[in-house]
C-alpha cells in the first residue's frame, strides 16, 4: 500500500476518531481548568486578602503556580502521616509520665493570650536549654505540631522550650521579635523549673523562625554594643544559634516568591510592612552589612556574638540555600581573617534535604528513620556540646 492510500485511510478513520476523543475529553479539560481556578481562588481568598490590594488571579501562569504550591503542600501532608501515627503511638506509651516530661500552655508574656509555651524536661539537671522558634511564613504554625521534634531534643539531653508567638495578620513582625525576646527571657528566668541551665541557652529556628531569632539576637547585640535603648532590658547571654533553612534577605526572598507565583499567598511582604524600607530594616543580611564597621572593629561585639550554625538543603524549593550561603558569606565579608578566628560560625549544606525535612527529619518515625536523622542530630549534639552519654 503506497503512502497516498495510507493517507486516505488515516483521514477516513483517524480524523473521526480524533474528533470523538476531543469531544469526550473536552468536559474533563474544562473541568480541570475550572478546578485549577477554583483551587487558586480559594487559596487567595484564604491567604491573600488581608491588609493588601486584593485581586483574584486570572493569569493562567499564576493560577498554575498556585496549584503547584497547593499540590506540594498536599504531598507534604500525606508524607507526614507516618509521623502523626508515630506521635500518637508514643503519646499512648508515655501517657502516665507525660505530665512530668512536658508542661503545656505556660503564659510567658502578657502581650496576648496566645503567648504561651511548652517545656520539655530532661532527666538530667542543668541541661543545655534550646528555645525553638518554628516557622510558618510569619502567619501560621502551632507549638503542638513540634512536640515530636522537641522531644527528640529532650532525649538528646536538652531542656526545651517551644513558644507560640503572635503572627500576621494580628501583628506585624516587630511584635514577633518582642515575643521571641520574651520567650528567651522566660527560659532564663525559669530554667530550674524544667532542669535547664540558664548559663547555657541556645536558640533554634526554622524558616521564618530562623529569620526572627537572627534579627532579634543581632539587633539586641548591636544595641548593647552601641549602648542604645539603655532603659530596655537586654537579652540573656545566648551561647549559640541553630538556623534551619532560614530567610535572611527579605527583598531577595520576595523576588524568589514572586518567581514561584506565591508572593500574594505568602504573608512575608505584608508582615514586613509592604515597603522596600521595611524589607531592608527586617533583613539580618542588611543589618550586618549596615554595621560592617562595628563587626570589623568592636571587640565587645566579637566577644558577645554567639556561635552560629546554618543548616540548609540543596533540595529546598521553598527557601533556596543561597539565603544561608549569602548570610554566612556576609559574616566572612565583614570580619577580617584574624577576627574570623575568634568566632564560631559554621554552615552545613545537605544534599537532597528539603525545606520541611529540616524539621521532620528530627521527628521519630516508627516506619523508618529519616536518612538524615543521625547527621542532623549529630550536628546539633556537637554544636551544643552534648555527648552520647547525655542521650536517653
Amino acid at each position: 500500500m503506497d503512502s497516498r492510500r495510507l493517507y486516505v485511510w488515516a483521514s477516513l478513520f483517524g480524523l473521526p476518531l480524533a474528533a470523538v476523543l476531543i469531544v469526550i475529553s473536552l468536559p474533563f479539560f474544562l473541568f480541570s481548568i475550572g478546578a485549577a481556578y477554583c483551587i487558586a481562588w480559594m487559596l487567595y481568598l484564604r491567604m491573600a486578602q488581608t491588609d493588601a490590594k486584593f485581586n483574584l488571579p486570572l493569569n493562567p501562569s499564576r493560577v498554575y503556580k498556585a496549584n503547584v504550591a497547593f499540590v506540594q503542600l498536599l504531598v507534604g501532608w500525606i508524607t507526614d502521616l507516618p509521623l502523626i501515627v508515630t506521635y500518637l503511638h508514643w503519646r499512648w506509651l508515655v501517657r502516665k509520665d507525660f505530665p512530668q516530661l512536658i508542661k503545656r500552655d505556660i503564659q510567658y508574656s502578657k502581650a496576648h493570650p496566645s503567648c504561651k509555651l511548652d517545656t520539655y524536661r530532661p532527666s538530667r539537671e542543668r541541661a543545655p536549654i534550646i528555645v525553638f522558634i518554628y516557622g510558618g511564613s510569619w502567619s501560621s504554625g502551632s507549638k503542638f505540631i513540634y512536640t515530636p521534634l522537641a522531644n527528640t531534643l529532650r532525649e538528646l539531653g536538652c531542656a526545651v522550650v517551644v513558644p507560640d508567638y503572635r503572627k500576621y495578620p494580628l501583628v506585624k513582625v516587630a511584635s514577633m521579635y518582642e515575643d521571641v525576646r520574651s520567650s528567651i527571657q522566660w527560659a532564663y528566668d525559669h530554667a530550674e523549673e524544667f532542669n535547664g541551665d540558664r548559663d547555657n541557652i541556645f536558640v533554634m529556628g526554622h524558616s521564618a523562625g530562623a529569620h526572627l531569632i537572627t534579627q532579634t539576637i543581632l539587633s539586641d547585640l548591636i544595641s548593647k554594643v552601641q549602648k542604645e535603648d539603655s532603659d530596655r532590658r537586654t537579652l540573656p547571654v545566648v551561647q549559640g544559634v541553630i538556623l534551619l533553612a532560614g530567610v535572611y534577605s527579605i527583598e531577595r526572598h520576595l523576588a524568589f516568591e514572586t518567581k514561584r507565583g506565591v508572593d500574594k499567598l505568602s504573608a512575608m511582604s505584608r508582615a514586613m510592612g509592604s515597603s522596600v524600607e521595611g524589607y531592608a530594616e527586617n533583613s539580618p543580611y542588611d543589618l550586618v552589612q549596615e554595621h560592617e564597621e562595628l563587626f570589623a572593629t568592636s571587640s565587645t561585639l566579637l566577644e558577645s556574638l554567639p556561635k552560629i550554625l546554618f543548616i540548609h538543603g540543596d533540595a529546598d524549593t521553598t527557601v533556596p540555600r543561597e539565603q544561608s550561603v549569602d548570610m554566612y558569606n556576609m559574616f566572612g565579608q565583614v570580619l577580617s581573617p584574624e577576627r574570623r578566628e575568634q568566632v564560631d560560625i559554621r554552615i552545613r549544606l545537605h544534599k537532597r534535604l528539603k525545606h520541611a525535612q529540616c524539621v521532620t527529619a528530627l521527628m521519630p518515625n516508627k516506619f523508618g528513620e529519616d536518612r538524615l536523622f543521625k547527621s542532623l542530630t549529630g550536628d546539633i549534639q556537637e554544636f551544643v556540646g552534648l555527648s552520647s552519654s547525655d542521650s536517653h
